[in-house]
């Protein structure tokens, strides 16, 4: 009976040593598992993030191919229209407008911003860039500008009225509405510019 005892108690440790082996295998299992889960998904999110950056890539090539045909079929001729307006008023060049619209002026090399034109240039600068930009980028068939000749030098004045009265002929814009109080170069203009006309406005009481 004794040695029938100690077999059966020798089987009940090898039956404890044999479930032990059993729940570590499993644990090791689980937690393998769970490792593969866990590396699925990462892949799975590596995957997602390689398609948003090869839509993000393909996106941005699409964009700057679309930028390049803009500048160059608008932006450059409006930056070679805007500096030989300006050399013909100024008798100098250097005026150059960026594909952002931002206005510079080449002197002696010197890149110098818009903030270095005087007066009567930064007024003369902006009124070309509109109405060329305008005239090239939209389907709006008018541009009304308030008071543009307000503060600038009589030939300079004379220059941008002219200017403006002629700009309804060109292709994009037919119609160009200025208010001014200048109303003798208004007359005047009537009479150089056959396509011009002249309307009073004034406030009744």
């Amino acid at each position: 009976l004794l040695q029938e005892a100690e077999q059966a108690r020798d089987q009940l440790q090898e039956l404890d040593q044999l479930v032990a082996t059993h729940s570590a295998s499993k644990k090791l299992l689980e937690s393998t598992l769970a490792t593969v889960d866990e590396d699925e998904r990462r892949i799975q999110e590596q995957v997602a993030l390689y398609r948003e950056e090869g839509v993000s890539l393909a996106a941005g090539e699409a964009f700057s191919a679309a930028g390049s045909a803009i500048t160059k079929e608008f932006i450059e001729p409006l930056v070679g229209e805007v500096s030989m307006r300006w050399k013909r008023i100024f008798g100098t060049g250097g005026l150059s407008l960026s594909p952002d619209g931002q206005i510079t002026r080449n002197v002696g090399g010197r890149i110098l911003g818009f903030e270095s034109l005087s007066g009567g240039e930064k007024v003369w600068a902006q009124l070309l860039t509109r109405l060329l930009v305008s005239g090239a980028s939209t389907r709006a068939p008018f541009v009304w500008l308030d008071e543009p000749l307000e503060h600038l030098d009589p030939r300079l004045r004379k220059v941008v009225a002219g200017t403006l009265a002629k700009a309804a002929s060109g292709a994009g814009l037919r119609q160009v509405i200025v208010t001014t109080y200048e109303s003798e170069l208004a007359l005047q203009l009537m009479e150089d510019v056959p396509s011009a006309s002249l309307l009073y406005v004034t406030t009744s009481r």
